[in-house]
């Protein structure tokens, strides 16, 4: 059986979750296990994720991330490989900007885990409101987990 978050993914469009390394049980909670993601470092991402239902705004949003906007000024335009830590800091801080136009935020640890296919947004009820609409995540289970936009790696 295909769980949600493997049928939004095959959907061709991004998919946003609350990201847990820690098993969660409860309605909702799926595992997800070699979630490829690091461009062509072909790195697996293994954990627990909870589906967000994204409004129209948080789709746009979810979308231009996927789709690396953000690199759009960047030297390396893309985040496939990373050439240098001066080009991996350059994506974090164009990263970093592109949430905050968008009302988002990432902590500095968040940020450390900005990979091809993995873009993490602290899961905060303030970010949760951009990205579900005010109120709607009244009933999330947030704590210290993080909100990952999955996308495509490029291998």
């Amino acid at each position: 059986m295909i769980s949600r978050i493997e049928a939004s993914l095959d959907a061709d469009r991004p998919t946003a979750i609350i990201f847990s390394c820690i098993q969660r049980d409860g309605d909702g909670w799926e595992a997800i296990r070699g979630f490829t993601c690091g461009g062509f470092s072909c790195e697996t991402l293994d954990g627990w994720g909870f589906l967000l239902p994204l409004n129209e705004t948080g789709s746009l949003i979810a979308a231009g991330i996927a789709d690396e906007e953000f690199c759009a000024g960047c030297k390396n335009p893309t985040m496939d490989y990373f050439g240098s830590n001066d080009e991996y800091r350059e994506h974090q801080s164009a990263y970093s900007a592109y949430l905050a136009k968008h009302g988002l935020t990432v902590n500095s640890v968040h940020l450390k885990s900005l990979r091809q296919a993995t873009y993490p947004i602290d899961a905060t009820r303030q970010n949760m409101d951009v990205l579900l609409g005010p109120g709607r995540a009244s009933r999330m289970p947030i704590g210290d987990d993080l909100v990952l936009i999955l996308g495509h790696n490029c291998d």
